[in-house]
């Protein structure tokens, strides 16, 4: 499912550089600025335990999140607002060894374990034989406003037996423009975030310690 959903991205890339005009964006940060942003994560070196069978690697940032934007535009301006509002969509996926999959579950235990001490909230938590899945949000200042909870960052940590994704999404933006964009890419667990959302609204915008769904 998670090689579909980036498969899917990147078709996506390469007819919009085709067909799309420019569009209006963020300004482009340099490296050092990005890695500034409060919704910026280092995953490190995580290729060290690729196999080499499988890899993937996407690291879009302004102006061509600005061209994806633009390509959206006339069928969801809201979708193409948000697209063209991001500094950084990044994607990592690699296959792995068998010999390697106690290595790839503690690396992907260790990034959740430090984005909770960040300050990051794990708004979706998946512990099954086989599997991890962990969905972090960065929220931004003072959490709520008028307009809806707005975030700086997402990531999402991926390990299933034999392969391992890693996203970061950096930016400014509400947690339900993110339930959209899911739905728009049929990402699973995308309609477990608007839970999480109406839960955040009728609580003040605390939920459980844990952050698990």
């Amino acid at each position: 499912m998670i090689r579909n959903i980036i498969y899917g991205f990147l078709a996506l890339i390469f007819l919009t550089a085709a067909v799309a005009t420019p569009a209006i964006a963020q300004e482009a940060l340099t490296p050092e600025e990005l890695r500034k942003e409060p919704g910026y994560v280092e995953f490190g070196d995580v290729w060290k335990w690729s196999d080499g069978d499988e890899e993937i690697e996407i690291d879009l940032t302004q102006p061509l999140l600005g061209v994806v934007g633009a390509f959206l535009g006339d069928e969801d301006p809201h979708l193409a607002e948000l697209i063209m509002d991001l500094h950084l969509v990044r994607v990592n996926s690699f296959s792995f060894r068998k010999s390697r999959d106690e290595d790839v579950r503690d690396m992907i235990d260790g990034l959740s374990a430090g984005l909770n001490e960040d300050g990051w909230e794990n708004i979706i938590k998946v512990r099954e034989r086989g599997e991890r899945v962990n969905v972090f949000v960065k929220l931004d200042g003072d959490k709520r406003t008028r307009e809806g909870t707005f975030l700086s960052g997402l990531t999402v940590l991926v390990y299933e037996r034999g392969q391992a994704t890693f996203v970061n999404v950096v930016g400014r933006f509400r947690l339900e423009d993110i339930a959209r964009v899911g739905r728009h890419f049929d990402i699973p667990g995308s309609d477990d975030w608007d839970d999480y959302n109406s839960r955040s609204r009728r609580h003040g915008g605390d939920d459980d310690e844990d952050g698990d769904i």
